[in-house]
């Protein structure tokens, strides 16, 4: 096979075959584009956006207010920071994190997928300006209303809100995305992190607020 060939920018499955087909052995001379499963350990472009981080940003597209909405309704915690910008930088931690350990493909994929969906619970407990409805709470700070009670259960929220989508892994990510507040809210709802991949959504997560002793690796992700 003629290496010189392949092109490493395919979005979609990071593999893409131009003139000879490795899968089918087609030299036909047109360009085949393979699914994500047939190349899922190739390990090439690290800003290539998999099927998987596809489907993740198409979801946010469904929460428009994460442009403007405060990462921390409380201005307690990363002040100044909008929940997209945290996403993209939790995002770059988590392509960091799994990079140094290896994980690549579908894998990786999947991560990188969790780190944009973590916290997706928060945004039907959240809402601009001052609500007086019961339950909810006005943060002077940032100008936006929370209902304090359920952010404890955001994780679980996540993966709650997550049933109303389909992404390829979505149990696994689903799981994943539950475990990433366990050890600051631990409750009988939020389960605990116990694999090293729910471990590696904690430390993304933990990192991602952090900025001061990171490196900013924001930026990658829109490459």
């Amino acid at each position: 096979m003629d290496t010189s060939k392949i092109d490493r920018n395919c979005g979609n499955c990071r593999f893409r075959e131009v003139g000879l087909c490795a899968h089918c052995n087609d030299n036909e001379g047109y360009t085949e584009i393979h699914p994500l499963g047939h190349c899922r350990n190739w390990q090439g472009d690290p800003t290539a956006k998999g099927r998987i981080e596809k489907t993740a940003l198409q979801i946010l597209k469904n929460f428009p207010q994460i442009k403007e909405q405060p990462a921390s309704i409380s201005g307690n915690f990363h002040v100044g920071e909008t929940i997209e910008q945290h996403l993209e930088r939790c995002a770059s931690v988590m392509r960091h994190l799994c990079d140094g350990m290896g994980i690549h493909g579908e894998d990786r994929d999947m991560l990188i997928a969790c780190a944009y969906l973590h916290d997706i619970g928060i945004y039907s407990i959240t809402q601009k300006g001052e609500i007086t409805a019961p339950g909810w709470k006005y943060h002077k700070t940032t100008g936006w209303s929370r209902i304090d009670e359920l952010m404890k259960i955001h994780p679980t929220l996540s993966a709650v809100v997550l049933d109303g989508y389909h992404i390829p892994r979505q149990e696994e990510i689903k799981r994943i995305i539950s475990t990433h507040m366990g050890y600051w809210y631990q409750n009988e709802i939020n389960p605990r992190p116990k694999s090293l991949y729910e471990y590696l959504m904690v430390e993304a997560d933990y990192l991602a607020t952090r900025p001061q002793n990171l490196i900013d690796f924001t930026g990658e992700n829109i490459k």
